[in-house]
C-alpha cells in the first residue's frame, strides 16, 4: 500500500457527496469547482476520474451503471467515457464520512485554540483561514484513517 493523499479538488468533492448525503436535495454539480479543463464535455471525464479515485480509496460508494452515463470514445487522459454524472447516485462510504467528520473536528479544535468561534460563523479571511485549515486537516486525517 502507497500514500496517497487528497488534493483540493478531491477534498471538495467528497466535502461536497457528504454535504448532499446529509441534505435532502443536494447534489454535486460540475460547474461548482475549478477544473483544468474548458470544454463540458472533458468536465465531465475530468470530475469523474476524481470520482472513481475517491471510490477506489474507499471514501465513496456507487453503483457505476446508475451513477454514470457513458457513450463515444474513451478520453485518453482520464480514462473514462463518461457523458452525464447523476450526484444524487453517489454517496460518502463509512470511512468517508469518517474522513469527513474527524477533519471537521480536528479543524474546528484548531480555530477554538486560535480563540475563533466557528459557531458564530465565518467569513472573509476567517472563511480562507478555514479552508486551509480544513484541508490540512483532512491531509492529517487521511494518514490516520489509512494508517499511512
Amino acid at each position: 500500500m502507497y500514500y496517497m493523499e487528497l488534493n483540493k479538488l478531491e477534498t471538495q468533492i467528497l466535502i461536497d457527496i457528504y454535504d448532499s448525503d446529509m441534505t435532502v436535495g443536494k447534489s454535486i454539480k460540475i460547474q461548482d469547482y475549478e477544473l483544468t479543463e474548458k470544454d463540458t464535455k472533458e468536465k465531465t471525464h475530468e470530475v469523474t476520474f476524481y470520482l472513481e479515485k475517491l471510490k477506489r480509496l474507499g471514501f465513496l460508494s456507487y453503483d457505476e451503471s446508475r451513477a454514470f452515463i457513458s457513450g463515444g470514445w474513451k478520453n485518453t487522459k482520464y480514462k473514462n467515457n463518461v457523458i452525464m454524472i447523476w450526484g444524487e447516485q453517489l454517496h460518502i462510504s463509512p470511512k468517508g464520512m469518517e474522513l469527513v467528520e474527524e477533519a471537521k473536528k480536528t479543524t474546528t479544535q484548531k480555530f477554538k485554540e486560535k480563540g475563533i468561534d466557528v459557531a458564530k460563523g465565518i467569513g472573509g479571511i476567517a472563511k480562507d483561514e478555514f479552508n486551509e485549515l480544513f484541508s490540512k486537516s483532512i491531509g492529517e486525517c487521511f494518514k490516520k484513517i489509512t494508517g499511512q
